[in-house]
């Protein structure tokens, strides 16, 4: 047997090592707790309890989760958030504690999909629309080789005169060629555009020399490339 002193309560008491460098420090379980640990009190059944505190965020109030659900049920929450409700999903939900302020949304995904333009409003951002009945409307976004605008629309890269001709009269087929009669490539306006077939794209570029190739049939003064 050793004699050592407690280094909490500064008591003497006796205990058995096999190694001399690492003799005892603490006379009980009891001790070390306290030393090592905070000690608390519970809310509920007023009794001490120790906690770790790496392991807690906040004080602890309760020595056991029967003793948190008592309370709960008993007394309640004091200082409890309240009820909000999110912007984008319209659901109930309660925010943590440790906020300042009332969030808007119940998750990050909430917030994210909440803040994303749809789509016609994205695109439409890009263009330069004036109130002249008779002007372009010009593209300010991305722009094709070709010069004409591109737009990405649910995944798939399209010309921006294209959508603007869907968004305003509707879908149209694959097969079907939208043109410009003002003969700028990079107008969206929709009374600017017309449709037209692979002949009526081919015959516009050659009457406005973007094509040396003259194809079959007569000529026409309106349209551009697709």
């Amino acid at each position: 047997m050793f004699a050592a002193t407690c280094i909490h309560c500064q008591k003497p008491f006796q205990h058995k090592h096999y190694n001399r460098q690492n003799t005892a420090k603490f006379c009980s379980i009891y001790c070390y707790n306290t030393y090592r640990h905070i000690l608390y009190f519970c809310m509920q059944c007023q009794k001490p309890f120790h906690k770790c505190p790496a392991k807690i965020k906040s004080g602890a109030r309760f020595c056991s989760s029967k003793c948190s659900n008592i309370y709960r049920k008993i007394v309640g929450e004091p200082n409890r958030p309240k009820l909000l409700t999110c912007l984008y999903c319209n659901e109930n939900f309660r925010p943590s504690r440790n906020r300042d302020y009332e969030p808007q949304f119940c998750s990050l995904a909430c917030s994210v999909r909440y803040r994303i333009k749809p789509i016609d409003k994205r695109f439409w951002s890009k263009v330069n629309i004036v109130k002249n009945r008779s002007s372009c409307w010009v593209w300010n976004g991305a722009l094709s080789s070709l010069g004409y605008g591109s737009f990405n629309f649910n995944g798939v890269t399209k010309r921006a005169h294209r959508i603007s001709y869907e968004f305003t009269y509707g879908p149209i087929l694959p097969s079907i060629h939208v043109l410009h009669q003002c003969d700028n490539s990079r107008c969206v306006r929709p009374s600017h555009l017309k449709l037209g077939g692979n002949s009526d794209n081919m015959r516009d570029a050659w009457e406005r020399g973007r094509s040396k190739r003259k194809p079959w049939g007569s000529s026409r003064d309106n349209g551009s490339e697709s």
